[in-house]
C-alpha cells in the first residue's frame, strides 16, 4: 500500500503572474494529479489602491480555473491577516486533519521531481523525530552529489512538516533574548553574513526565524536537497519580505535528487554549505567598501 499523499498549501495575495507560474510549474510535477491543493487567498488590506485590489481579484479568478489535481480547495480570509498570520492558521488548519503539509508560496517555482522527494522524505523521515521539517530549497553549492542532506538550518522557500512538531512550535518570547545575550550562541545560530539572531529580535511576529530558532534550541535537524528543486521568483520587489536584489540561485527544472535515506550529518558538505556564506560575506564587503570608496572620493572631489 502506498502512503497518502500530502496535501499542498499554496498562499497567495496580490501577484497573478507569480501565482500561474507557480501553479504551472506544480501541475508538470510527478503525482500531481493525485495530490490536494490547498489555495490560502489573503484579503487586501484597508488602504489597497485600486490597482492592487484589481491584481487580487484576478489572483482569485485564476485560482478558480485550477482542476488539475485530484481535489481543490479555496479559502478566502474575509480580513487581512498579512503572510505571517496566513500561514500560521492555515498550516495549522490543515496539518490537524492530515498530519503532514506542503507548503508553497506564490513567489516560488518548483522542479518536476519536487512532489517525489517531498513525499517519499515526509514518508522516511515520519519517525524521526529529531527530523523537523523538509525543505526545497538549497543555495548554489558546488557539491558533486544529488543526494539527501541533513542541517541544523531551515528554509521558507517550500517546506513540509508533521502534525506532531508542529504543534509543538510556539513563539518562545521567554528565550529569544538569550540567543542575543551570548555570543557562544549566537555564532552557532548565525550563518557569516546573515544575523539571525538580530532577526529573531526584531521580527518577533515572523513565523519563518522563530520555526527556525525552535528547531535550533531543540537541537534538530531538517532534511535538504544537495541541489535546489526551488526557485525565488519574488526578487523583483513584489514580495513582502523579499529585498530588490536578486539573491543567486540555480535551478533546474528537471533537477532529481537521489531518494537514499540520510541518518547522520555529511560534514563535508557543512563545510561547503558555510564556505559558501563564507565566500558570499565577503564579496558583499568587498562590494560595501568599493561603494564608501567612490562616495569618499566623490565627497572630496567637490
Amino acid at each position: 500500500m502506498e502512503p497518502k499523499l500530502a496535501p499542498i498549501l499554496v498562499f497567495v495575495y496580490n501577484r497573478p503572474q507569480h501565482t500561474s507560474r507557480l501553479i504551472e510549474s506544480l501541475v508538470n510535477c510527478e503525482l500531481s494529479e493525485k495530490s490536494e491543493l490547498f489555495i490560502f487567498i489573503d484579503a487586501p488590506k484597508k488602504d489597497y489602491s485600486a490597482e492592487l485590489l484589481e491584481k487580487n481579484k484576478e489572483v482569485k479568478e485564476l485560482v478558480r480555473k485550477i482542476n488539475h489535481f485530484k481535489k481543490v480547495t479555496i479559502f478566502e480570509n474575509k480580513l487581512n491577516k498579512g503572510v505571517d498570520k496566513s500561514i500560521l492558521d492555515g498550516v495549522t488548519q490543515i496539518i490537524n486533519h492530515h498530519n503532514k503539509v506542503i507548503v508553497l508560496e506564490d513567489d516560488l517555482l518548483v522542479a518536476k521531481s519536487f512532489l517525489k522527494y517531498f513525499n517519499w522524505a515526509l514518508d522516511v523521515y515520519e519517525r524521526n523525530e529529531n527530523i523537523y521539517s523538509v525543505n526545497g530549497f538549497m543555495f548554489p553549492i558546488n557539491y558533486p552529489h544529488k543526494n539527501v542532506q541533513l542541517l541544523p538550518l531551515s528554509s521558507a522557500w517550500g517546506w513540509g512538516t508533521w502534525k506532531n512538531r508542529w504543534e509543538k512550535f510556539h513563539f518562545d518570547e521567554a528565550n529569544r533574548n538569550l540567543i542575543n545575550n551570548s555570543p557562544t550562541l549566537k555564532t552557532k545560530f548565525n550563518l557569516p553574513g546573515v544575523d539571525y539572531a538580530s532577526m529573531l529580535i526584531s521580527n518577533k511576529e515572523c513565523w519563518d526565524i522563530n520555526w527556525y530558532f525552535h528547531v535550533f534550541k531543540n537541537n534538530g535537524l531538517n532534511v535538504f536537497p544537495s541541489q535546489s528543486l526551488i526557485k525565488n521568483t519574488g526578487f523583483d520587489g513584489s514580495g513582502v519580505h523579499c529585498p530588490d536584489e536578486e539573491l543567486i540561485q540555480t535551478f533546474n527544472h528537471n533537477t532529481e535528487v537521489h531518494l537514499t535515506k540520510r541518518t547522520e550529518t555529511d560534514i563535508s558538505f557543512q563545510k561547503v554549505y558555510y564556505d559558501y556564506f563564507e565566500r558570499i560575506d565577503k564579496m558583499k564587503q568587498k562590494s560595501k567598501g568599493t561603494l564608501i570608496k567612490k562616495i569618499r572620493n566623490k565627497i572630496q572631489s567637490k
